[in-house]
């Protein structure tokens, strides 16, 4: 399966995306498939279909990005949300790595290590 690589600029960062054509977002019914890739709905860490958050408009547009939290993904100065009320903000340490507020880092990925640091940014 191939996985195409693009770049953008979002809020003065450069982001990449990964288009991965096999993976199934519907937003409009608010399900995930990502067994291939970053989100599971199915251990409702991230769970679309209670809208924990909003997938097809407050991070990023389901249908057609697909994020790779290992290698780019989520800066705490410009891009904000929380499992439990949409909003997380390492500015205000509203999300505290160092006390997993939600697991992150065993079901999703390691957002102290893998993605960034919250203490520092």
């Amino acid at each position: 399966m191939m996985i195409s690589e693009s770049k953008i600029l979002f809020n003065n960062f450069q982001i990449l995306i990964y288009k991965q054509p096999t993976i199934i977002y519907n937003c409009r019914t608010l399900v995930y498939d990502c067994r291939t890739q970053v989100y599971d709905c199915r251990t409702l860490v991230y769970d679309c279909r209670t809208l924990i958050y909003n997938c097809c408009t407050l991070v990023y547009e389901c249908h057609t990005l697909v994020y790779d939290c290992l290698t780019l993904v989520y800066y705490c100065r410009t891009l904000v949300y929380d499992c439990r009320t949409l909003v997380y903000d390492c500015r205000t340490l509203v999300y505290d790595c160092r006390t997993l507020i939600y697991n992150c880092c065993t079901l999703v990925y390691n957002c102290c290590t893998l993605v960034y640091n919250c203490r520092t940014l």
